[in-house]
């Protein structure tokens, strides 16, 4: 990094050449962005600035990434405005809140590798005179679990304060990118973490692809996709079908470490043929193609679908729905083309990770060779760990199944449950609440019953943006 450079939201953008500044009165309703949904601008004496940054590459494969990134940084969606360092070059903007406006980058006719380049900012104020929120909309989902059904209409994430005043005296739970801070205080359906801006590790989910860090789902994506909550993390790493492996921090191994499946989680359905009426299982490994894709990027969650193509033209869905904070990956299924009669998850752990298994309330130890199937009684089926750390699923069905199988030979155990809802083609299935980190499992039932959507803005002490 030169002395000087920018940093926006993280990346470092280059030196910057030119500042020019520009001021306008009331602007109403203008975007200033149109891929912004929630970049509406209410104040008055707004200030735009263009800023001519030069970035030096080491070769063509960074020069590329840097044009990626920017890019990003353009298409952001649902995205709260972005952080900018000036290294007190420019102190009028240095820690300031920023929207893009337009980024401008020209094609070099020959192997340059330096880009000068323009960038048109909206400035929104110092931080110091924002409070970041995230406007809560909870959808809440059938169940017939009995256990579950009480914490349906109050459940949120957990800590959380729905208001859109300053959290305080937060002591906040340790992540992989620090503390993620929040206190419980529930006021409007409006969600205030502390740090949420001024710290940009803790937008809560982290997208990359290749190197770029996304901001957009406008991008594809496929082999070398990573998401991170600072909890899971889940790797597409290539293979014949690019199945996600799955990891989980856990504080009590000592520095930031990943606790990684053995196998990457399989994902099979049991759909119905139309015709006949009678139930089919496909199975992912034997898709003849497959597609990955983002379909929904927030700064609270990211939801990846990947759709499996069969040989006899069946088409069937998984759904990765990652939440910021610390117990929440969802699973969901469907058929494309055909209705979904159940479908299984099944997820792998070395042998050394696995103290004792609950399944019906009954907590067990894994044993050489075990073989154990039961029919769902009770919606928790985990895993706890030699540690006391505690990960497994949430069902909201009770007409499905739980197995343990271990293989002593490959060292290590296989977890599954089958869900069985019912549903027709292009409908998403419940979905399977996928957790980990709580030493009560109970506690993950006040996570069960919703769903949210979410849509990002930010408050000024004067107005709202």
């Amino acid at each position: 990094m030169a002395v000087g450079d920018w940093l926006l939201h993280g990346h470092n953008i280059g030196l910057p050449l030119e500042i020019g500044n520009s001021y306008q009165g009331e602007v109403g309703a203008t975007r200033a962005n149109g891929a912004k949904n929630g970049a509406y601008l209410k104040s008055v004496n707004a200030t735009h600035f263009k800023v001519k940054l030069y970035k030096e590459h080491a070769d063509q494969e960074e020069q590329w990434r840097f044009r990626q990134q920017l890019e990003q940084l353009q298409n952001g969606i649902d995205f709260m405005p972005y952080y900018l360092l000036t290294n007190n070059y420019a102190q009028e903007f240095h820690e300031h809140l920023v929207i893009v406006e337009s980024i401008n980058i020209d094609r070099k006719a020959g192997i340059i590798l330096h880009d000068e380049y323009d960038i048109n900012f909206t400035d929104l104020g110092h931080i110091d005179e924002f409070r970041g929120y995230t406007l809560y909309n909870p959808q809440t989902l059938p169940t017939n679990q009995t256990e579950v059904d009480p914490y349906i209409d109050i459940a949120y994430p957990p800590n959380t304060k729905f208001h859109s005043d300053a959290p305080y005296n937060v002591e906040g739970l340790p992540t992989e990118w620090g503390k993620m801070q929040y206190v419980t205080d529930p006021s409007t359906r409006a969600l205030s973490y502390e740090g949420g801006l001024d710290d940009v590790s803790r937008t809560g989910i982290e997208v990359i692809q290749d190197g770029v860090q996304l901001y957009s789902t406008y991008e594809r994506v496929g082999k070398g996709l990573s998401i991170s909550n600072g909890y899971f993390k889940m790797v597409w790493d290539g293979g014949q079908i690019s199945e996600p492996t799955m990891g989980y921090w856990d504080e009590s191994l000592g520095d930031y470490s990943f606790i990684e499946h053995e196998r990457p989680p399989k994902v099979f359905w049991g759909v119905i043929d139309p015709d006949s009426g009678e139930t089919s299982v496909y199975y992912e490994q034997d898709a003849v193609d497959e597609k990955i894709e983002i379909k929904r990027l927030t700064t609270e969650y990211a939801q990846v679908d990947q759709k499996y193509l069969f040989g006899d033209g069946v088409i069937c869905v998984a759904r990765y729905h990652l939440n910021r904070g610390k117990n929440d990956v969802r699973i969901q299924a469907r058929g494309w083309n055909v209705d979904l009669d159940w479908f299984y998850l099944r997820f792998y752990l070395k042998d050394e990770y696995i103290d004792t298994y609950t399944l019906n309330q009954s907590t067990q130890s894994v044993t050489d060779d075990e073989v154990t199937v039961e029919d769902l009684t009770h919606p928790d089926f985990f895993v706890t760990l030699p540690s006391g750390k505690k990960f497994g699923y949430t069902a909201l069905d009770d007409i499905g199944e739980g197995k343990v199988y271990d293989n002593s030979a490959g060292g290590y155990t296989y977890f599954q449950l089958r869900h069985s809802w019912n549903t027709p083609s292009k409908a998403w299935s419940v979905p399977l609440q996928f957790y980990q980190g709580t030493n009560s499992p109970g506690a993950k039932r006040n996570q069960a019953g919703y769903l949210i959507r979410a849509g990002t803005q930010v408050v000024h002490r004067s107005y709202v943006y």
